[in-house]
């Protein structure tokens, strides 16, 4: 077939199929009926019902958190530090005189022994509540530490050996009072402290005028708790109440904690 025939075929078939589409087009045309739909003003197909708050059921990670709180472990306590927080800087006249960078955080550096009364305490009172103890603030290691609290030229603090965290009780974070409470009755009925005074009472010690409630504290450890309009570090950005406990006294080793830490403070900078 020459070149030329083929191209005469070929547009002899397009103007075929364009003939007869405009054919098809105008038979629907002919055939088409119209017909208005008319519809009173109030008038509605389906009744609409007034709107009623339904309860969302829970995912199925939610119905895993509200099991039983597994045991705490030493690494709950690992170092809240993150290296893409944004640095601290004290001025001076107006002029920067000192900058603090966060750390990397627990993966990066190890996590000292814990006080072994932390974890009891913490642990005692998920299973007396049945609700999740949530860490807030655990060991800290040097560098997490200044850059809490940039102002304090010292590095050692109960924090940086295992000895104090910070915590709130999930459901219960409103009523921090409450947890507290059942601190001092785990003093009462353990049957190593029940019957010692310096344990079970517990005295009022005001250590700060900025705390709006006077911490407790025993032989062993201190109760600080902290309200939602106290100034807190970075590590407890959250807008509920949580509760710092400090432990003083070893009574495993029956030695202070506290005198430890003095005694190296010259040498901390």
């Amino acid at each position: 077939m020459s070149r030329s025939l083929f191209f005469l075929s070929l547009f002899f078939l397009v103007s075929c199929v364009s003939v007869e589409e405009t054919q098809m087009e105008k038979f629907y045309a002919k055939n088409e009926h119209r017909e208005k739909i008319y519809r009173f003003q109030d008038e509605i197909e389906y009744p609409l019902l007034p709107p009623q708050k339904k309860i969302r059921l829970p995912y199925p990670w939610e119905l895993a958190e509200k099991s039983a709180p597994r045991a705490l472990v030493s690494s709950d306590f690992s170092c809240k530090g993150r290296k893409q927080h944004a640095d601290r800087v004290i001025m001076l006249s107006g002029q920067e005189e000192r900058r603090f960078s966060d750390c990397e955080g627990g993966e990066a550096h190890g996590i000292p022994e814990i006080t072994p009364i932390l974890l009891t305490l913490l642990n005692h009172i998920q299973e007396t509540t049945g609700r999740h103890v949530v860490i807030t603030s655990g060991h800290r290691c040097s560098q997490h530490q200044r850059y809490l609290y940039p102002g304090d030229l010292t590095s050692s603090s109960l924090y940086t050996v295992g000895a104090a965290c910070d915590f709130y009780v999930e459901g219960l974070e409103n009523s921090p009072q409450t947890v507290i409470k059942i601190i001092q009755e785990y003093y009462r009925k353990d049957k190593q402290t029940a019957h010692d005074p310096s344990y079970t009472l517990f005295h009022r010690l005001p250590l700060d005028r900025s705390q709006v409630i006077t911490p407790w504290v025993n032989r062993e450890i201190c109760l600080i708790v902290h309200t939602e309009q106290e100034h807190r570090n970075p590590d407890n950005a959250h807008n509920h109440p949580y509760i710092s406990l400090l432990v003083h006294f070893d009574r495993l080793k029956n030695r202070s904690i506290e005198s430890e830490l003095r005694q190296a403070l010259p040498a901390a900078e």
